[in-house]
């Protein structure tokens, strides 16, 4: 865990904080070439992909309240993540919307 990629200080603070209590398991992901990723990657390489991932779905039953988790196994990339240059950036949207069909009362 004292070596597990991350991309905040409040993430590195809670994988540190764990380093007694918890082991990191990777998830095997794949590229297209069917290649392992190496989990200091995965950011690049399945953020804004298109992949098919392998679960194991689980349910518990507790009185009256089902639970159901899903446990991803591997991710395999069907296709790459656009390069970051094609990529949309995000744009602000107003905070106030006014529909064109209606008029504004001013007092």
């Amino acid at each position: 865990m004292s070596d597990w990629p991350v991309h905040s200080d409040s993430a590195r603070s809670a994988a540190l904080d764990m380093l007694d209590t918890h082991r990191a398991v990777p998830i095997s992901a794949y590229d297209v070439k069917e290649q392992l990723i190496n989990p200091r990657c995965y950011r690049q390489h399945l953020q804004g992909c298109l992949a098919e991932c392998h679960f194991k779905l689980s349910h518990c039953s507790f009185k009256l309240k089902d639970t159901y988790t899903a446990d991803i196994e591997t991710i395999r990339v069907l296709r790459p993540p656009p390069p970051a240059t094609m990529m949309r950036t995000k744009r602000k949207l107003p905070t106030k919307f006014e529909s064109p069909n209606v008029k504004s009362q001013v007092n």
